[in-house]
């Protein structure tokens, strides 16, 4: 299991005030070259704002 580093946690328990915090990753596409991970993430924003499934989502990064 991957643990969330502890700047991100003390952060988000600072932000929304809680003592503790749960979280999953999702096993998501991977980008496969060195330029398409600022869209892939704008897009995981996106289907998670929408609460579409990140881990059935298949991206097409040229149509993207």
């Amino acid at each position: 299991m991957k643990k969330l580093p502890d700047d991100i946690v003390q952060l988000l328990i600072k932000v929304i005030n809680v003592k503790h915090l749960l979280y999953m990753y999702a096993n998501v596409m991977q980008h496969l070259d060195g330029v398409s991970c600022g869209i892939l993430k704008i897009t995981y924003a996106t289907n998670i704002t929408f609460t579409l499934n990140l881990e059935q989502s298949i991206y097409i990064n040229p149509k993207m």
